[in-house]
């Protein structure tokens, strides 16, 4: 058998694994899918696999992991280390780690419980009151980008190069109340991203529902509901740029900056020094600025003058 264990033996290739049991796997869109000549009950059509080939839900239960060995304890039931084992791994001698711990031992990261059902109250918030396109929240809900904790706020998840969870932030959909929250173990480095097609250009946000906002326009200004998978955004989670410096890091290819911080005295201040910054290291910078107070304003007065 292929040996699907990382150097670092934990993530594997949940795509090699499955073809290498007999399964027939396709693209679905961006990620995979198990093809089944004749369903049943139980089996794995309801299985995607996301682009990195190690995250991966199965829509029928609900279950999901980010790598194979965690598919074959969840799925097939076994031990950690019956699942190296299986995968090749030849780690016979590590200790059996419970799932929980290990996930938490691995990303230091301790993530709002999920709430059970459909995730109402976010599509409200998101749709109705923010003003965000459904079909970029439908997106992010898939991928598991954004959920619906149990108490009702909305979680948005930051991911590092490998697809690891090293960030999350919460914020409040009760309209009475602004409550705004980093969870407990998040590392603002990997603050909430999208990654577009284009590369060589970033724009920045103070918060993820600008960041959307601006995906938003972009939808509704070109009529094209992919129009806000063109560009790469970044939001900075405040107006520190710790999530900037290790993005550029990390993306090497790009050399454009747009920066679109809010439009209130914190916002402008930080938005200068930044540019500033930048352009001595050699970027190409825009300096831009909403017309009201943030972009999820301008939005939302878009919105009401073209609806």
């Amino acid at each position: 058998m292929s040996n699907f264990i990382s150097k670092d033996g934990v993530n594997t290739d949940l795509v090699d694994y499955l073809v290498s049991k007999g399964y027939s796997v396709v693209k679905s869109g961006q990620g995979y899918k198990i093809k089944v000549q004749k369903a049943h009950s139980g089996d794995l059509s309801s299985l995607s696999i996301f682009p990195n080939r190690h995250y991966w839900k199965r829509w029928s239960d609900g279950t999901h992991g980010s790598d194979a060995i965690e598919f074959c304890r969840i799925v097939y039931g076994m031990s950690f280390q019956e699942a190296v084992k299986e995968l090749g791994g030849g780690l016979e001698h590590i200790e059996d780690i419970p799932l929980e711990k290990k996930i938490e031992m691995a990303d230091g990261l301790k993530l709002p419980e999920r709430c059970h059902g459909k995730f109402s109250r976010l599509y409200a918030y998101l749709i109705q009151t923010r003003g965000l396109a459904p079909e970029i929240v439908n997106t992010l809900v898939s991928d598991g980008s954004i959920y619906q904790d149990i108490r009702n706020n909305i979680v948005f998840i930051g991911r590092d190069e490998f697809q690891k969870v090293r960030f999350a932030c919460l914020h409040g959909t009760n309209t009475a109340v602004n409550f705004k929250k980093d969870c407990a173990g998040s590392n603002k480095q990997f603050s909430f991203s999208v990654s577009g097609a284009d590369k060589t250009s970033l724009y920045i946000f103070e918060s993820p529902i600008d960041l959307l906002s601006a995906g938003t326009l972009a939808n509704r200004m070109t009529g094209n509901q992919k129009e806000w998978l063109k560009h790469s955004r970044l939001s900075l989670s405040g107006v520190s740029d710790v999530a900037l410096e290790y993005y550029l890091l990390v993306h090497q290819s790009v050399t454009n900056l747009h920066f679109w911080l809010d439009n209130d005295s914190a916002g402008r201040i930080a938005s200068e020094n930044l540019c500033r910054k930048y352009s001595e290291q050699g970027f190409r910078i825009y300096n831009h600025c909403p017309l009201h107070k943030d972009m999820n304003e301008d939005l939302k007065h878009y919105q009401e003058k073209f609806a």
